[in-house]
């Protein structure tokens, strides 16, 4: 399987994907007349994942790249950075393109893909992968990340027909009133094969997943 180096911009958000998000109780800061916007760095909490595991989801928009980071921790619900498993990297283009028709306060977006890569951070990660034959890959290395564009592995990802500039076509909308701001996108697409990636505008969902990102 292609190997490939992390790009600086695409580690910065793996770093920051392990902060904490600023704490809810923090006083507001004065209010701002701009309109909230999705540049700069977003993260989530850590989020249990099942009765053993945890992950954090990030993203940073920056020079119109949209970048996501979600870290998988295997046996811990707290998101002990010792315990990082493996690394979910996806980035590409983005383009806004107006406000929705059917979400209130909501602004339609277009995602194309340049890249989505697997990294396995821990050696028992490594050993479960090659073992599994994880993306039709059994060469898989400690902390080197490989292109799974079109893999199909059900219990992670199933990008069957998502490939190099594949389109998502997706929704986002911001609560410039919540403290830290907070942004939402949109529910998992419906169309198999494609998974959390939405492949044409009609298919785009029309309601927001509950996962709130944080303003870092």
């Amino acid at each position: 399987m292609k190997q490939t180096k992390i790009l600086g911009s695409v580690l910065m958000v793996i770093a920051l994907a392990n902060c904490a998000p600023k704490a809810a109780v923090e006083e507001a800061a004065p209010a701002s007349t701009a309109a909230p916007t999705i540049d700069g760095v977003w993260a989530t909490a850590c989020i249990s994942d099942n009765n053993t595991d945890s992950y954090i989801k990030s993203f940073q928009v920056q020079n119109g790249v949209l970048t996501i980071a979600k870290l998988f921790y295997f046996n811990t619900l707290v998101c002990d950075q010792s315990k990082l498993g493996a690394t979910l990297m996806e980035s590409g283009d983005l383009t806004i393109t107006g406000d929705s028709a059917v979400l209130s306060g909501g602004k339609e977006y277009e995602w194309k893909l340049n890249m989505i890569a697997v990294t396995p951070n821990a050696a028992s990660t490594v050993t479960m992968f090659n073992n599994a034959s994880f993306c039709g890959s059994v060469s898989w290395v400690q902390d080197q990340a490989a292109v799974v564009f079109g893999c199909n592995s059900p219990s992670m990802l199933d990008l069957t027909q998502v490939a190099y500039q594949t389109i998502h076509y997706g929704v986002f909308s911001i609560d410039a009133a919540a403290t830290p701001v907070s942004l939402q996108f949109e529910t998992k697409c419906a169309d198999a094969g494609y998974e959390e990636f939405c492949p044409t505008s009609n298919e785009r969902p029309a309601t927001l997943d509950a996962t709130n990102y944080y303003k870092q």
